[in-house]
């Protein structure tokens, strides 16, 4: 995910024509021209070129990150997996031979982009969901984790392998050792948790979680997790008589059972062509499994669904601003969420109850000679 190029100067006899295009081959692999070389005359047989030579990972950010309808300013309801496909579409738009690899699995969540290449893109979700991508050629690859252990040990001091070793502080922000997490408001009962607004999960009758104190002290923090919240994925499993219904044959639960007083249930839909959309439902049949969406109508008049962008056979969607069944349905969602909730603020007190530092240090050529590194 960092910088990939060569940084090359050379001196030739006479004047050489060199654009923007060419390449080297380093170990392999290409290295291109993005922008002309800088080339200094110093005599009629001296000329020294400079030029920084770029690999094909830098294709990416000649491409702009657009969606089906071609505008550079959007949202998208996405995962990485979806992200990725449409990155590789844009690049087969201008190129071809692009691929993909199976992405991580991630929840979906509503993004936004304005205006940025397929570099930019790449970078930025990998970054907030903390994994990383390579290229294979031309395969675009996101996964949980590149590196791994070499079984090398080197330490400071002669033979050792180093000959300075400097410790800095990544960050400023202060460790946590006690970690009150907190969900999302929806889909919770009113008289959830003695009226809690939130999602909240029970550590052996705490609503918080502890590592590290006897080391560090107690030092406290609030974490909210947005995008955790009881919910069912459902599946579109067969198209009804018009754009509005469908049926999904896999659902549970009675929704005209677990509507909030004066509230209608939304249903969102997470992929498809109404992916990132928003619906009122109008009527849930529980004996045929049906669900009858109402129509939107933009400031435009653009109204959706329609004959054309309409649920799809495998769309998946969730249900939003209802209750969803604890204890008295055939699955406990608000447990789930729950754990979920627990889950996810144990992984961020983790990576957040010891000082995050860096190493940097100065090799022995000699101790990697004489081991082979």
């Amino acid at each position: 995910m960092g910088e990939e190029y060569v940084q090359l100067s050379f001196t030739l006899s006479t004047a050489v024509s060199i654009l923007i295009g060419d390449y080297i081959t380093v170990f392999g692999q290409n290295y291109y021209l993005n922008t002309l070389p800088n080339v200094t005359k110093n005599s009629n047989h001296e000329f020294v070129f400079s030029g920084k030579f770029e690999s094909i990972m830098y294709e990416l950010s000649k491409v702009q990150f657009l969606d089906v309808d071609f505008s550079g300013e959007f949202y998208l309801m996405a995962n990485p997996q979806s992200i990725l496909n449409l990155i590789v579409a844009n690049m087969n738009r201008v190129g071809s031979g692009w691929t993909a690899n199976t992405a991580p699995a991630k929840e979906y969540k509503n993004y936004s982009f304005s205006s940025e290449n397929c570099l930019e893109v790449l970078q930025r979700i990998c970054n907030e969901l903390e994994i990383e991508w390579y290229l294979n050629t031309k395969q675009i690859c996101m996964t949980s984790m590149i590196g791994g252990s070499s079984g090398l040990t080197f330490q400071y001091g002669k033979g050792r392998g180093l000959y300075s070793l400097v410790r800095n502080v990544v960050d400023s922000k202060n460790i946590i050792t006690k970690l009150y997490a907190f969900g999302s408001e929806r889909n919770i009962p009113s008289t959830y948790k003695l009226y809690s607004k939130r999602l909240k999960f029970d550590n052996a009758g705490n609503a918080f979680l502890l590592k590290n104190v006897a080391t560090y002290g107690t030092i406290e923090a609030v974490k909210i997790f947005d995008d955790i919240y009881p919910h069912r994925i459902g599946e579109v499993q067969d198209l009804g008589g018009d754009e509005f219904s469908f049926y999904d044959y896999g659902m549970d639960f009675n929704l005209n059972s677990y509507l909030l007083p004066g509230v209608k249930a939304k249903l969102h839909f997470n992929t498809g062509n109404l992916a990132g959309y928003e619906f009122e439902v109008s009527a849930y049949d529980d004996a045929y499994q049906m669900f009858v969406i109402i129509k939107n109508t933009d400031e435009k008049g653009y109204v959706l669904p329609n004959s054309t962008i309409k649920p799809e056979l495998g769309d998946e969607y969730v249900l939003l601003d209802i209750r969803m069944p604890g204890i008295e349905g055939t699955t406990n969602y608000i447990a789930a969420a729950e754990n979920e909730l627990q889950a996810a603020a144990q992984a961020y007190l983790d990576a957040n109850s010891d000082p995050r530092v860096k190493y940097s240090f100065e090799m022995d050529p000699s101790f990697m000679e004489a081991n082979a590194i």
